[in-house]
């Protein structure tokens, strides 16, 4: 099978690439916030908001298990778009996409 040269294909793995690129920054980035001694919500912030832009996403949001309700999961950061209405929301771990959509 032949490859064309500074075809389609050189663009597609050259975007996969820059992808990767990104993530793998990303989560280098991320790490080494969480691993630093930071504030909690702060640190949830940095995520999210990282998390919309390695992606591509428009919004990202870090919900974590409420230690009084384990079903239950809190909003504790958003990044992206406007949604700080979000922070603070609560809903159940089961069906959660469903509330999203």
């Amino acid at each position: 099978m032949s490859r064309r040269v500074g075809g389609s294909d050189d663009n597609g793995c050259q975007a996969s690439h820059e992808r990767r690129r990104r993530w793998l920054a990303g989560a280098h980035e991320l790490a080494q916030i969480l691993l630093a001694e930071v504030d909690l919500h702060q640190a949830m912030g940095v995520v999210s908001e990282r998390l919309a832009a390695i992606s591509g996403a428009e919004a990202a949001i870090v919900a974590l298990v409420d230690h009084g309700d384990p079903k239950t999961l809190v909003c504790e950061a958003v990044g992206g778009i406007d949604m700080a209405h979000w922070v603070g929301v609560r809903s159940p771990r089961r069906g959660l996409l469903v509330l999203c959509v």
